[in-house]
Formats: structure tokens, C-alpha cells, sequence
């Protein structure tokens, strides 16, 4: 029930609570008050009462017939009257026409005392009457005030209607200002937002026959929108981009650090989008350097692992603070900065993997970001599987990957064009001459459900050198395929999580390129220049369910693409073609025709 309309119809009870007793006191005073003593004055003997209405009613007999029988009983007076007819005519209380009409008839027949006794006896029935409907009303509003205050009691503090308090601006600003209340305003507003980001057009038929299939079909990838907070990341470039395993509505990017030395603004910067509200960010975390690679923690969603410039590996907490929660030690483990970092599903107590420009490969256990709980010194491992005792030869790796996630090996991509093949037993395995510069990205192709195992050991890598190769695990010396249609260096290239035979290439113009190598091994199937003439394509992203593609750019805006359908969703027909051809070119290089 409505606790304000329970508080009107009180308040309203009330007030007519008080107006009856006020008309009834009225009443009392009007009707038999008694003068005050002084103005009664001397006390007169008492005179013998007189019988009342004997000449009104010997009136009345001339006018209607001798009175038979007058009497006064529990009922209230009784008149019978005799008419010249002989017709008797009862008048009782319980008829108050009667009785008035009586009272009257002995009026016109009495003296002027008479008249007056008769007068005043009508007029203190009436307010009897009177008197006796307003008590009863009265009673009915103190019962339903009883219950009405019952009712209330049993509304609890929190459910009560309470009183509207103004406050003053220093107040008003001082809740402003309240952590609580920014967190309670931030998430409310970005869910109202969300809602209010939702259209849909209910003019719009959206199952008809656009009569546009020729132009749909020439475009692979549509705009989507563009993530960019210019105020807070302005133009820095965007160095990661990671999407959530269990929402992939969600994404991080990551941001370069400040051009300017002197500003005041943390310099590493980690940002949470969602796909629905690309107006702003849903949160933004910081550190004191700058952020280069992050993700979201493999099982706990609302953690971020993150790789930095000063050699350190951070942990937020998206439920608690902007600022890392847990970090790594800056004497123990890297000290140059991280380029490349993998969260794993907890395996042995050891999910973190992480590789750096000094050569290190480090992997750090969930509970104890402190110590390395493998360290493994690139450099020594690699001059003694090459035979070198002393060499100015060092491993600078901006990359690496592994083909799935109880691997025991991973290859490194590096600034000398080469990919190292390393275990965690004995470090550098082998080494693989793959480019002529330094080398963006290597990536395994993804394990997809119905794949066959040689497609497990296929592996991308990117360049400086403007190409992107194809390799597989066991060929040691050519690459399967080489792709040259980059006008710039080619930044990064990522494989498509769901379709075995798609990837996307990003080069240094900002041209993305498509490849779907069941149709073609030469060109792309789709190129679209992202921006054009702003800069280049520093990283690309497909969402877990590979139906969008994030684009992020040197100057800090990140595209995202609506992908067709054509590209995610491969039939067994088109993914049968694929696994042949790569196994019949796996099989050509390894003859070395």
C-alpha cells in the first residue's frame, strides 16, 4: 500500500476527529450550559413544578378531540388523541414527523410560556438526534484511526514515508565527493546508458528484401562503431587489445605512455569497453608505467594481469580499486619491459606466463607474484644450443605463443626476424630464420572442434618486412606460404577463433586485410582502409565468437566491425578444402619441391 496516501487519510481523520469534538462541545454550550454564578445571582425559593403542556394539550383537544391517553414510557413520550371521527392517532418518538407535528399542534393552542417550553423542547430533540449521528461518526473514525495506526506500525523504517529535507549545496557536494556514491552513480548511469544505446526502429521491416545484396555481399566487414576517450588517452597508441573468454561483449585496451613528461597523469592506462555502449568506457585502471599487453584473468573474470615498461607484472581487481591490487618485484624476474603476456587456466599452481626484452621467460604462480616460479634466461639457452661460449648475440622477444594449453613448448618471436622454439626444461630449442626484420606477432592456429592434428601446428608470423608467413611446427626452414600484399609493416596478424581458414593482417597505412584461405592464398578476399591517411593498425582482435573485429590504431581509437557471417561460420565443405590443401602443402614443403 501506498505509505503516503496511509499518512493523508490519517492527517484528514484527524482533522475531522477535532472538528466533531468541537460542534459537539458547541452543542453542550448551546443546549444546557448553566450562567456563570455571578450572573445568576440571588437564589430564588423554589417554586412547585408544574405539570408542562396541559394548556397546549386541552388546546389541542378543541382543535382535534379530547385526549384519550398521554404517557411516557422507555420509548420516549406517546401522545393518543381522539379525532371528532373517533379515529385514534398514536404519535411516537421513533417517527420524528409525528412527534414534530404534535409538538406543533400544541403550540398553536398553548400560552406564550408553553410556546417557548415547546419551542425548546423541538429544538434539544433535534440536537439529540443530532448529537447522537455526530458520536456515532465519531466512533466509526476512532476505529478506523485504530486500525489505520496499526496498519502503520507494522511498516518498517525503511518503508515509511518520511519527510523531504532541502539540503544546502555544501552538503549536496559533499556526497558528490563520496566514493560510495561515485561508484553507485557510475555503474546506475552506464546501465541506463546501455538501455538507452538499444535501438530499434519499429518502422523499419528488418526481414525484408533490401534489394542491396550485390553491395552487402562485396562488404565482408561493416563499421560498427569506434572506441576512443580522447580526453583521458588522447592520441597514444594502442598497444593491446583483449577480449573476456565468458563476456565477449567486453574488451581491454591498453595505451602507450604519456607524450608529455611532465604531465601529471599516470602513465599506463588500461581501459574496459563494452560492445553495447561504445560512447565511453565502462572503467578505466592505472599504473605508474606504461601498460604494453593485458588480459583478463583465465578463471577469475573480474581480475586483469598486466605486462608494463618498467619489467613489472601488475593485477587489478575490477571490484575494488583503479590501481593494482598485486604486482611483481622489480629486482626479481624482468627488468626491461613486457611485451608479451598469457594467462592460462591454473595449471601445477602456475597460470602466468610472461617474456620480455631482456630475454626472460618467467612463469609466475597465482598466489605469489613475488618470486618467478620458473625462470628461464633465454640468452644462455640459445649460446649453448648454437655452440657459442661467448657471443654479443642477445634474444630481445616481443612475442611468443603456444599451440594449446597443456603445451610443452612455445616459439618467440624477436627484433633479429627470428622464432626461437623453447621448452621450460631446456630453454632455447631451436631457431627458425623467418624474416628480414624484426618480427610484430607469431600466433598457433586456434584448436578448433573437428580440426585434425596437423592444423595444430600451423602458425602465422608478421613483419617489419611488409609480409606475413605461414609455418607449420614440424618444417624447420620455408614457410608454406607467404603473403605480400602489405603496403607498410605488417603490425600484427590474428587468426580467426571459429573459421580454420581466416585470419586478418593490419599494416603500417591502415589497411586490413582478410584472408580466407580456402578461396584464395594469394590476395585477401576483403581489404578496407580503417583510417585513412591518420595512421597505421597497431593491433587487431577477433571476439571469441569471431562475429566482431576490433581494430586498434596509432592514434588511440579502436574500430569495431561487425563481421558476416560468411567469415564465421565455415562449412564442413569449405573447412574439408582447407585441411587438404594444408596438408598436401605441408607435404610438398617437407619433399622440398
Amino acid at each position: 500500500m501506498d505509505k503516503a496516501k496511509i499518512r493523508a487519510e490519517i492527517a484528514a481523520k484527524k482533522e475531522r476527529l477535532a472538528e466533531l469534538k468541537a460542534r459537539r462541545k458547541n452543542a453542550k454550550d448551546a443546549g444546557g450550559g448553566r450562567a456563570p454564578r455571578a450572573a445568576r445571582g440571588k437564589r430564588q425559593p423554589r417554586q412547585p413544578r408544574q405539570p408542562r403542556n396541559t394548556d397546549a394539550l386541552a388546546g389541542l383537544d378543541s382543535l382535534i378531540g379530547p385526549t384519550t391517553t398521554v404517557r411516557k414510557d422507555s420509548s420516549g413520550p406517546t401522545l393518543t388523541v381522539s379525532s371528532p371521527d373517533n379515529v385514534n392517532i398514536n404519535i411516537d418518538t421513533v417517527v420524528p414527523e409525528t412527534y414534530n407535528k404534535a409538538i406543533d399542534c400544541a403550540i398553536i393552542g398553548g400560552t406564550d410560556d408553553e410556546k417557548r417550553n415547546a419551542e425548546m423542547q423541538q429544538e434539544l430533540q433535534q440536537q439529540s438526534t443530532h448529537l447522537k449521528e455526530e458520536e456515532e461518526k465519531l466512533e466509526k473514525f476512532k476505529e478506523q484511526l485504530r486500525k489505520d495506526r496499526l496498519k502503520y506500525d507494522k511498516v518498517s523504517d525503511n518503508d515509511r514515508v518520511f519527510e523531504k529535507k532541502e539540503l544546502d549545496p555544501v552538503e549536496v557536494r559533499r556526497i558528490e565527493t563520496e566514493q560510495g556514491f561515485q561508484n553507485f552513480f557510475g555503474k546506475a548511469s552506464k546501465v541506463v546508458e546501455r538501455a538507452l544505446n538499444f535501438t530499434y526502429d519499429f518502422t523499419t521491416d528488418y526481414f525484408a528484401d533490401t534489394g542491396n545484396a550485390e553491395q552487402s555481399a562485396d562488404e565482408k566487414l561493416v563499421r560498427k562503431g569506434k572506441l576512443w576517450d580522447e580526453k583521458k588517452t588522447g592520441n597514444r597508441a594502442i598497444t593491446s587489445i583483449s577480449w573476456g573468454a565468458k563476456n565477449s561483449g567486453y574488451l581491454l585496451t591498453t595505451y602507450a605512455g604519456q607524450d608529455d613528461a611532465m604531465s601529471l597523469e599516470a602513465d599506463g592506462t588500461v581501459m574496459l569497453w563494452n560492445t553495447s555502449n561504445l560512447n565511453r568506457a565502462e572503467n578505466n585502471f592505472y599504473c605508474n608505467s606504461a601498460v604494453l599487453t593485458a588480459s583478463f584473468h583465465p578463471t577469475n573474470p573480474s581480475l586483469i594481469v598486466g605486462g608494463c615498461r618498467s619489467g613489472q607484472v601488475v593485477v587489478w581487481d575490477t571490484r575494488l580499486k583503479r590501481t593494482p591490487i598485486d604486482r611483481t618485484s622489480l629486482s626479481r624476474g624482468h627488468t626491461y619491459p613486457v611485451y608479451a603476456l598469457r594467462a592460462l587456466p591454473e595449471v601445477n599452481d602456475q597460470y602466468l606466463i610472461s617474456v620480455s626484452t631482456d630475454g626472460q621467460l618467467c612463469q609466475w604462480s597465482d598466489g605469489n607474484l613475488h618470486d618467478p616460479a620458473i625462470e628461464i634466461d633465454l640468452n644462455v639457452s640459445f649460446k649453448e644450443s648454437e655452440g657459442k661460449e661467448s657471443t654479443t648475440d642477445e634474444i630481445t622477444t616481443t612475442s611468443f605463443d603456444y599451440p594449446g594449453e597443456k603445451a610443452d613448448y612455445v616459439i618467440l618471436g624477436s627484433d633479429e626476424g627470428k622464432v626461437y622454439k623453447a621448452t621450460a626444461a631446456k630453454g632455447i630449442s631451436g631457431v627458425l630464420d623467418a624474416h628480414d626484420a624484426p618480427i610484430s606477432n607469431v600466433q598457433f592456429h586456434p584448436n578448433i572442434e573437428g580440426s585434425p592434428h596437423l592444423v595444430s601446428d600451423l602458425f602465422l608470423t608478421s613483419s617489419y618486412d611488409w609480409t606475413v608467413k605461414l609455418w607449420s611446427y614440424k618444417q624447420k626452414n620455408r614457410a608454406l606460404y607467404t603473403f605480400e600484399c602489405a603496403r607498410d609493416y605488417v603490425f600484427d596478424v590474428q587468426w580467426s577463433p571459429v573459421h580454420p581458414a581466416v585470419f586478418a593482417s593490419g599494416d603500417g597505412t591502415g589497411k586490413l586485410d582478410v584472408w580466407n584461405l580456402t578461396n584464395d592464398t594469394d590476395v585477401p578476399i576483403y581489404s578496407i582502409q580503417v583510417e585513412k591517411d591518420k595512421g597505421a593498425i597497431s593491433k587487431i582482435k577477433w571476439s571469441p565468437d569471431g562475429t566482431i573485429l576490433a581494430v586498434g590504431m596509432s592514434t588511440g581509437a579502436v574500430h569495431v566491425f561487425d563481421v558476416k557471417e560468411e567469415l564465421y561460420s565455415a562449412s564442413n565443405e569449405d573447412s574439408g578444402i582447407f585441411y587438404s590443401k594444408m596438408e598436401a602443402e605441408t607435404k610438398r614443403v617437407e619433399d622440398g619441391l
